[in-house]
């Protein structure tokens, strides 16, 4: 499962710039159809409101997500 790295990578001390948010697309589907979100589960990164990558599916974000976030988090 990809929830419990997702919650420990939002603690860490090198990410205390990022702000990690959760939002289910099930109750919004607004958001969904506003960035193609077609995958479960989709990690976009935002950067001064623009949305700079993203990442779908489980075992690829368990691969890379920490990477993801690494790069743009300074």
């Amino acid at each position: 499962m990809i929830a419990p790295i997702y919650r420990e990578m939002s603690e860490l001390e090198e990410f205390n710039n990022v702000l990690f948010l959760k939002v289910n697309v099930s109750d919004h589907p607004d958001i969904a159809k506003r960035y193609d979100v077609d995958g479960w589960p989709t990690f976009l990164l935002f950067k001064n409101g623009e949305k700079v990558d993203g990442i779908v599916g489980g075992q690829a974000a368990k691969a890379g997500l920490y990477s993801l976030v690494a790069k743009y988090a300074l």
